[in-house]
């Protein structure tokens, strides 16, 4: 989307000040004449280049990290922010116009969106002298390389990897609401895409190529195809097609993936440049996430191009902190998500980049991917690199959950539902904390599904219906494993550490009494053993409700349980849910949970707790009576008898 600024330059000359003569010299021997016969002076400036000394060593050449090439990326203060500090709009258009004037003379392009100037540097001057200059005059918002950098990917055995990171980022409950849309988008600006891999049939959608720092759709001539494998690799830990018997699955794989080449090298270097037009031509054309595994994250131009992704296309982009275990210095990119890699035991990758400017991590040591080569060839890496398309795949999982939903909130819900790692809160190694792909799917589906009361459920559908129950453990299932259960033959079985959370539900501006009812059984804990009932409070936290500790013997009936919603603000917001977690050690601590009720207290004769009164309750009343099960134990006297029957005959008679 760059378009050449030298016509725009030559209607500014008119305008502009007075300019040193364009004849170079015969001998240029120093920085200062170098400035003067190449630029196109404005009024001072001559003072500005005579008063310069040795530059402040701001910019540094690092070998196959961030490397120097006499290009640069310049952005004036814009007319906005001159008006804001007091300016006229005259005096702040002229302003704009000498500093863009003050560069014309160089070989440069323009991008309109991000109001970037793109300049080569003559010869006999380098980048910290450049921006010394430019800097005092006061006229622009920063100057900086527009450097070489490279992927940031660390080799490793390509014939050996598993997919530890699905468990780590809880991708299997996330998947239970959602694998993706059509019309979902993650863009990988990377070396390309293995085009044929068995991976990424129907999954690929038209990109581009920018690795000149102009972006040139597919549909144009524009290639694609991947020359390195690292994009290869990106694509498939980010959207690899699941479910499909084949190789592997990614963190999104019903989610469409656009392929933006950002490098015409085998060895896969680009420029900031070429990954910035690479980025805004994927948000112009529909990509909803770009994910980004290169070095060169922490300069100011990528900022600003995040946030006019992130404002103009509602894109979000993300981008690998780099792999020099080096600090990365202070958060000064709002609006570019920088992730941090972990290893499978959750702890710092040895190789990731740290410091305040890190936002999430995610698994990046040995992982597990597709590869260029052929259509099902696989490898495992290490890198920040490989976790940064983890992170994206998570977020577009998150995207797909409403297509109405903005960047800021999808950006809000990866980082509001994160497992806290290393010191407790935001820290300098991994930010918030490692994405939490269940969790954060879940919270993006109670928000924009939320049900109303009354809730209930008796399981016995022999399913967790996804409105009723968001978040399960793998391990979480509708059983016929309890015993006698109160009705019908399911109930709901948690073990171990398993966690089955509820759908929201609204209770914003509800203050009416409202009673939680349920059914527990324990067949396996070990004495002290807990079951945890919980409710999630407007703070996004899980506040206890209730525990009850097994005995250690296994239990033949189910005890009803009655609780109160507590009645604060904490609890009456419109995100409202309850959780069951399990406290035991092993596979067969099994706690079974059967007719769970919210709502008013209502009518007892109300016996299968779907808010109606009518034959079916008395239908199940007697069929629960007839096989002796708890939930007959009407008035609740510890025995089943007559009693329960006439009592419950006299409540469904009387329309209680």
């Amino acid at each position: 989307m760059r378009t050449s600024s030298h016509v725009t330059a030559a209607a500014l000359f008119a305008s502009a000040g007075c300019f040193a003569s364009m004849a170079l010299g015969a001998d240029i021997r120093t920085t200062a004449d170098v400035l003067t016969n190449s630029l196109w002076l404005q009024p001072g400036d001559a003072q500005l280049i005579s008063n310069l000394g040795a530059p402040a060593l701001r910019w540094v050449n690092v070998p196959m990290v961030t490397e120097l090439q006499g290009k640069m990326i310049v952005r004036p203060v814009v007319r906005e922010d001159l008006m804001a500090r007091g300016m006229s709009q005259i005096e702040a258009e002229a302003q704009v116009q000498r500093a863009i004037s003050r560069l014309s003379p160089l070989t440069w392009n323009f991008v309109p969106e991000t109001q970037h100037i793109l300049i080569t540097l003559p010869a006999g001057v380098e980048e910290n002298a450049m921006t010394a200059f430019l800097m005092s005059t006061g006229e622009y918002q920063y100057a900086e390389p527009d450097y070489i950098v490279y992927p940031t990917v660390v080799p490793n055995d390509p014939s050996y990897g598993t997919q530890y990171a699905h468990q780590r980022v809880n991708s299997e409950p996330a998947w239970n609401i959602t694998t993706g849309l059509s019309t979902n988008i993650v863009a990988i600006t990377d070396t390309g895409i293995q085009l044929d891999h068995v991976e990424f049939v129907g999954l690929l959608v038209s990109g581009a190529n920018s690795a000149t720092g102009t972006a040139i759709a597919q549909s144009a001539g524009g290639a694609v195809d991947d020359l390195n494998g690292h994009g290869t690799h990106c694509a498939g830990i980010a959207c690899a097609k699941g479910n499909n018997n084949t190789i592997m699955a990614g963190m999104g794989w019903n989610n469409k993936i656009m392929p933006v080449r950002v490098s015409n090298t085998s060895g896969g270097s680009s420029s900031l440049a070429a990954l910035q037009a690479g980025a805004l031509w994927a948000a112009q054309n529909g990509a909803d996430v770009v994910s980004t595994s290169y070095s060169g994250v922490a300069n100011a131009s990528n900022q600003t191009t995040g946030a006019t992704m992130r404002t103009s296309h509602n894109a979000l982009w993300l981008w690998a902190a780099g792999n020099s275990n080096a600090d990365l210095g202070a958060d000064n990119y709002a609006d570019v998500i920088i992730v941090a890699s972990t290893d499978s035991a959750d702890a710092k990758s040895s190789f990731s980049n740290f410091g305040a400017a890190i936002d999430v991590a995610a698994p990046g040591s040995s992982i597990f991917s597709t590869y260029r080569g052929s259509s099902t060839a696989t490898a495992t890496l290490s890198g920040t690199s490989m976790a940064c398309p983890a992170a994206a795949g998570v977020l577009g999982l998150i995207r797909s959950v409403n297509t109405s939903m903005t960047a800021v909130q999808a950006r809000n819900f990866l980082f509001n539902n994160v497992d806290d790692l290393g010191t407790a809160g935001e820290d300098t190694t991994f930010g918030l904390g490692r994405v939490n792909s269940g969790k954060a799917v879940a919270d993006a589906y109670r928000t924009f599904n939320a049900t109303s009361l009354p809730f209930s459920d008796n399981f016995d559908s022999g399913s967790l219906a996804i409105n009723k129950w968001v978040y399960q453990d793998t391990g979480v299932t509708a059983s016929t494993g309890g015993v006698a259960e109160p009705s019908g033959a399911f109930s709901a079985n948690v073990n171990t550490a398993d966690r089955l959370e509820s759908n929201a539900i609204n209770l914003a501006g509800n203050s009416a009494a409202l009673t939680f009812t349920f059914s527990t059984q324990a067949r396996g804990p070990a004495s002290g053993e807990q079951l945890v009932v919980e409710y999630l409070n407007s703070s996004n936290t899980w506040v206890n409700l209730a525990t009850y500790s097994s005995t250690g013997a296994s239990e033949s009936t189910f005890t009803p349980r009655t609780l109160t919603i507590p009645t604060g603000a904490a609890a009456r917001h419109a995100k409202f849910a309850v959780r069951f977690r399990a406290a035991g050690n092993a596979a067969l601590d099994n706690w079974y949970i059967d007719n769970v009720f919210i709502g008013v207290p209502g009518c007892d004769a109300d016996f299968n707790g779907d808010t109606s009164l009518d034959f079916f309750d008395y239908l199940d009343f007697v069929a629960a009576f007839s096989s002796g099960r708890s939930s007959a134990d009407f008035n609740r006297d510890t025995t089943i008898d007559f009693f329960d029957y006439l009592d419950f005959v006299a409540a469904f008679s009387s329309g209680c």
